[in-house]
């Protein structure tokens, strides 16, 4: 054979092997459409929601240290998801879900019914309108999930002496509200380098979509933030070894984060 036309059959199969390793990233998912639109809406348009969800569905992960915008285009992102898994659930667009909640004490927004922020949040919190917006969010976010029957795992450390954590009276009285799907798990190993949440979703198309937010300390002596967001398909391989490593530490607590349980 020519040696020219040995380089162009060498040229062509490994552009057929190029595309078939970025399939991964190509694949459409069944929670796109909804987390489209709703990102397109006038209230995300701050702090270049669009563009920032637009490089996570790109890489499927998105890295950031923490500067004054960081925490809340990522709750916010967090939120959406939230929102995305009720309706998803609510409209028969998904078969199931389960979220993680992995944080030192139980998740602040079930915690509040959104009029005790004052005994909830610290003084500096309570001047930030955007975290005050982002707890009340996540709290009609995560109410909407449960009450679609979405499972929810909430892990943290264990506590002593309740009455030292405020907003526990409104947190036990989500659990008797959601007694079969929010599901308490306080434990005596927490990981705190591994505080944030995590989501898995089966749609109605057989797809499982993976999405984790987490913010660890860049240092023992920082109070700066390393938050991450990985989103996508479990058939992602980067995507998965994330998933499996977050599915061993969960069920160390007891939470089984597997839909086919």
């Amino acid at each position: 054979m020519h040696l020219k036309n040995k380089f162009f059959i060498h040229l062509a199969l490994i552009l057929i092997l190029l595309t078939s390793c970025s399939e991964e990233k190509k694949l459409t998912l069944c929670t796109d459409e909804i987390l489209n639109f709703l990102i397109s809406r006038s209230y995300t348009s701050e702090y270049d929601s669009e563009k920032f969800w637009n490089k996570i569905k790109e890489h499927g992960y998105i890295s950031e240290s923490e500067d004054e915008h960081t925490r809340t285009k990522f709750v916010n992102m967090q939120f959406l998801f939230e929102s995305t898994l009720a309706s998803m659930l609510k409209y028969k667009q998904a078969s199931k879900a389960i979220a993680v909640v992995y944080t030192p004490i139980p998740s602040t927004p079930l915690r509040t019914d959104g009029t005790n922020l004052d005994e909830v949040l610290s003084k500096e919190a309570l001047r930030d309108p955007d975290i005050i917006n982002t707890i009340v969010s996540r709290y009609e976010s995560l109410h909407e999930y449960l009450k679609n029957n979405g499972v929810l795992y909430n892990i943290y450390k264990n506590i002593n002496n309740e009455s030292e954590v405020p907003g526990m009276d409104m947190y036990n009285k989500n659990l008797k509200q959601y007694p079969n799907n929010l599901i308490d798990k306080p434990t005596d190993d927490f990981e705190k380098e591994y505080s944030g949440a995590s989501y898995l979703v089966e749609c109605d198309n057989g797809q499982q979509i993976f999405f984790s937010i987490s913010a660890s300390a860049l240092n023992d002596n920082s109070e700066k933030k390393h938050w991450e967001i990985y989103y996508g398909s479990l058939e992602n391989s980067k995507i998965h070894s994330h998933f499996k490593a977050l599915k061993n530490l969960y069920n160390k607590s007891g939470a089984d984060f597997d839909l086919h349980r």
